[in-house]
Order: C-alpha cells, then structure tokens, then sequence
C-alpha cells in the first residue's frame, strides 16, 4: 500500500508538472504571437503615416505635415471607445487612410480584457499597455534628435516628429502560469507606464522604432 502510494504521488507530480510546462508553452505561443500581430498591424499604418499624392506636390513630399500625434490618457480624438487605458497614438487623415484617421490604444473590450485597439475596433488581446516614444528632429535636418514621451513633445513640434517608438506590454490569458510574480519590464516598471503583474501571467515586451517614410525628403 506505502509502495502504491509513492507511485501514485509520483505519478501526480509529473502530471502536474507536464501540465504546468504546458500552460507555459502554450502562454508563450499566444503572447508572442500576439506581440508579433501588433508590431506588423501598427508597422502597416505608420509606413502610411503622412503619405500625400505626390503628383499633387509636385514629385516632392510635404515634409511640414504632421505625420503622427500623441495623446495622453483622459484626452483621446474622437476615434476612440470609451473606457482608455493608456496613450493614444493617431494618425492624421491622409491619401493612404480616408475618414478620420487612424487611433491606437488599449481599453478594455466586451469581455472586459485589455485589448488594442485600432479606432473602434478591437484587434489584439492581451495588450495590457503601450508606450511611444517620438523622435523629433530639431535642426530640420530629418534625422532624431531626441526621444520624448507624448507629455514632452510640444504642440508645434508634432511636424518634425521623425520616427516613433513602439512598445506593446503582452500578457497572457491564464494566470499563474509562472511560479512567481514578474517585475515589468521597462517601461512598464515605472510611472506612467506601471502595470500590476501580481496575477504571475506571463508578460513580455514587443517594440520596434520606425522611421516615417513620408517625413523624410
């Protein structure tokens, strides 16, 4: 009986521990996955960004437009749902996207999952949060000069913003699948970007820079 126990507690902990390697594996596939689909969706609308008919510019670009803008939580455009939980990058109308414009952002979405969101329609789970960055070139030379948060970019600078920088904080669905809870990574380990990672889900990063083709002469 001592003997069949043993086996029997043996069995159990390879179980449990096949079941959590698997939850793991599985945790990993759908936020890099995840990850992946947000860069490439944003990655489509920023090359876009600012793009004009250059016939109507006489076979020049219009490098005094402004390809992209900023917004900080509690002040979204009207393209967005309700409910924002983070910044809100927008692109401007322009030849490549009629109507109004293009929002991204994360809120919550019917189930009440942080999702990003491209105008009014959710398009990934699981982003718990995004951060951008804008770098500004400053000597109209069309190059960066600086990196700052949406916050420090003033009102006349959003026309030389450059490139912007992404960065898409992905979770996983289930909790506890990682044996302790993990410190965000940067950025969202800090204010204004900090996200609670107590539920031991799994969290990774994604970002990318991009250059704004259409900015650049």
């Amino acid at each position: 009986m001592v003997l069949g126990l043993i086996l029997i507690g043996g069995v159990v902990n390879v179980f449990l521990a096949s079941s959590q390697t698997y939850r793991l594996q599985e945790a990993m596939f759908r936020v890099q996955e995840s990850g992946r689909f947000a860069l490439d969706i944003m990655l489509r609308d920023l090359r876009d960004a600012g793009f004009q008919d250059l016939l109507d510019l006489n076979n020049s670009r219009d490098v005094s437009i402004t390809a992209v803008q900023g917004f900080q939580v509690g002040a979204p455009p009207a393209n967005v749902v309700a409910g924002v939980t983070s910044e809100i990058l927008s692109i401007p109308p322009n030849a490549a996207n009629s109507g109004g414009g293009i929002a991204y952002y994360v809120a919550p979405d019917a189930g009440g999952q942080s999702t990003l969101f491209r105008n009014a329609n959710a398009v990934v789970e699981g982003v718990e949060n995004v951060a951008f960055t804008y770098g500004v070139d400053t000597n109209s030379d069309r190059e960066p000069d600086a990196y700052l948060g949406v916050a420090a970019v003033g009102a006349t600078q959003w026309s030389d913003v450059v490139t912007v920088r992404a960065s898409f904080l992905v979770a996983s669905n289930d909790a506890g699948v990682v044996d302790q809870a993990q410190v965000a990574p940067a950025p969202f380990n800090a204010a204004p970007y900090l996200v609670d990672t107590s539920d031991r889900r799994l969290y990774k990063v994604y970002s990318t820079t991009v250059s704004l083709r259409n900015k650049m002469p």
